[in-house]
């Protein structure tokens, strides 16, 4: 009288291992398909050459703190060495003590990262880093003179994109409600490279020169209960605020500002 109680057994065990599947395609749609290293990004031809400014302060307890004014610069420029037509964008971090310079360049079409360089100089700092990025690795660039990353080498069997570009990336990709994707992003010099969930939550209007510009809200997520909301204009695809939130910090914004009188804006 014992085969019924086994045969609800076996079907329950067939059940939970046909849900398991189940629950793990339904886990992967929800976080998106990965975005290769390599592959043609959708838009990324919503990249315009030119210069964008944007104000970064934190926030805490209903005060405010300014951090610095950050400026960002896309070119497309040929490449000294093979005269290869490549993404090149700079960025300048004027802070009241400090300056921070970074100068990265990538691979048209696909935004694969090629190098990257940072100076940072205060009033008791001078430091240089550079890396190179290869399909497979990270390595300090031996071209460049004191890196403090000259020792670096870091694994990517998949490939990664630089973190410091995450904005301008943004500029590229097929935002639509519901979209949802995976991207492996490194921080140069930072921790081990890491997929990072982004995600489409909605859409509200940002206030641009007076008007209201219509964006899609996009939320990143850091790891470690930090996240990111990105809101990015639907027609230009130009991110035009970031918010931050870290667990036990001040709440950081970065908000894109008017261009200088006739320099190319982003807007």
């Amino acid at each position: 009288m014992r085969y019924p109680t086994v045969l609800i057994g076996l079907v329950l065990v067939a059940s939970a291992m046909a849900i398991r599947p189940i629950l793990a395609q339904d886990s992967a749609a929800a976080e998106g398909e990965a975005i290769r290293v390599g592959q043609p990004l959708p838009r990324f031809d919503r990249l315009r050459p030119g210069t964008s400014r944007y104000l970064r302060y934190a926030v805490r307890a209903d005060r405010r703190t300014i951090i610095d004014i950050w400026t960002r610069t896309i070119a497309f420029e040929s490449d000294s060495a093979t005269g290869t037509r490549r993404l090149h964008i700079t960025q300048v971090w004027e802070g009241s003590q400090s300056e921070r310079r970074l100068d990265s360049w990538f691979e048209m079409g696909t935004f694969r990262p090629l190098s990257h360089r940072t100076s940072l100089n205060n009033a008791t700092t001078a430091n240089v880093a550079g890396v190179l990025f290869t399909p497979e690795r990270v390595r300090g660039d031996g071209s460049v003179t004191a890196n403090s990353l000259a020792a670096l080498d870091v694994a990517t069997p998949a490939g990664t994109f630089n973190f410091e570009t995450d904005m301008e990336m943004m500029s590229t990709l097929p935002w639509r409600e519901g979209y949802a994707t995976r991207i492996n992003f490194y921080h140069p010099g930072g921790g081990a490279p890491q997929d990072h969930v982004v995600r489409v939550t909605g859409s509200e209007p940002v206030m641009l020169g007076g008007r209201p510009v219509d964006c899609w809200v996009v939320t990143l997520d850091y790891g470690r209960g930090a996240t990111g909301r990105f809101w990015i204009a639907k027609d230009s695809q130009t991110v035009l605020k970031v918010e931050q939130r870290t667990p036990g910090q001040p709440t950081l914004y970065k908000v894109l500002l008017p261009s200088e009188g006739s320099a190319a804006g982003a807007t």
